[in-house]
Order: structure tokens, then sequence, then C-alpha cells
């Protein structure tokens, strides 16, 4: 994005932004900008996706570049008080943008959110794979140890015999005082 020569689109293919090159990072500013519609978005979207899918390297970096944002939201939310190794849930998430990058339909509308909702459901499954595993010998450590800082105690007893509670809840009701309208 930066330097001599940084990667560029070219404007005038992607109807809405100048007829110029436009660099990366101008783009990214353009796409997130509140005044962007959302037909400028997918025209951007579907010109980088097409060049990632005929040119891959540069184009397929540059489509994770300017998701990052997004992508970055999803990983963060799904591994938010998971305790386990949220790398390899994070590498999901990412690879289930690239995975949909080749396949999501360019002539739809909202391109950007079909690719994040299925780097959400490909990052989701790779969390329910790690919670449904078995605990590691470490993780039982762990866990035992934090347990035995708790103790269990038998329930208090609530003063008396259990007959003699019945028999005053029983008069507290029959009472002609306590007796429902």
């Amino acid at each position: 994005m930066t330097g001599p020569r940084p990667v560029c689109v070219n404007g005038a293919e992607i109807a809405g932004l100048p007829a110029r090159p436009v660099p990366l990072d101008e783009l990214g500013a353009v796409l997130v900008a509140e005044e962007c519609t959302q037909a400028v978005r997918d025209a951007a979207w579907a010109y980088l996706i097409t060049r990632a899918r005929t040119e891959r390297g540069t184009w397929t970096v540059a489509c994770v570049g300017l998701a990052l944002p997004v992508l970055l939201s999803v990983a963060t939310a799904l591994t938010k008080g998971f305790r386990g190794d949220k790398h390899d849930i994070h590498a999901d998430v990412l690879t289930g943008f690239l995975q949909w990058l080749n396949e999501v339909d360019l002539d739809r509308p909202a391109i950007l959110a079909r690719l994040r909702w299925a780097a959400f459901r490909h990052g989701y499954l790779a969390l329910r794979e790690a919670l449904d595993a078995p605990l590691l010998t470490e993780e039982l450590d762990e866990l035992s140890a934090r347990s035995a800082r708790f103790r269990s105690a038998p329930p208090q007893r609530l003063g008396g015999h259990p007959e003699a509670l019945l028999m005053a809840a029983v008069a507290t009701v029959s009472s002609p005082s306590r007796r429902p309208p």
C-alpha cells in the first residue's frame, strides 16, 4: 500500500470511485465511510474478488487486508471467554473467509456481509469442536486445583424437627386472619 508503486484498483472499473488508480488504503477508507453506498461496496468487492480468483496472490492478500476489521470482530466475538487456544479458531475464521472468497456469488448484494457469515460459521464450527474435545491432562489438573478452593457443606438445618415445621406451616395457613379473601 505504500512505496513508489502501491497496489491500486482501477477506479474507472468500479462505479462510484474516481476514474484513476485508487491505492488500497484509500479504497479501504472509502468502503468504511458512512456515505459509501452498498452498491459501491459491492462493486469494489466484486472487482477485488474477481482479481483474487484470476490472479491470486496479491489480490487475495488485498481482500484479506480490506476485510481484516470484519474478520477480527468475528474472531474476537467467537473467542470471548474461551479459555483454550484461540489461534486455531482465528485461523478457521480466516479459512472460512478464504474458502468462500472462491464461491461467493458476486451478483447478489452484500458481498462482504456474506463473506463475514461464512467466516463466522467456519470459526463457530471450530469453536464447537474445541469445546467438545476431551480436556488435556494439564487442563484437568487446573480445573481440579481451582475446584479445591471451594468446599461443599451439608445444607443448614432450618430449626427444629420437620414435623414441627410442618405443623407450624399448617397452623399459619389455617389461621382465620391468614385466609385469602
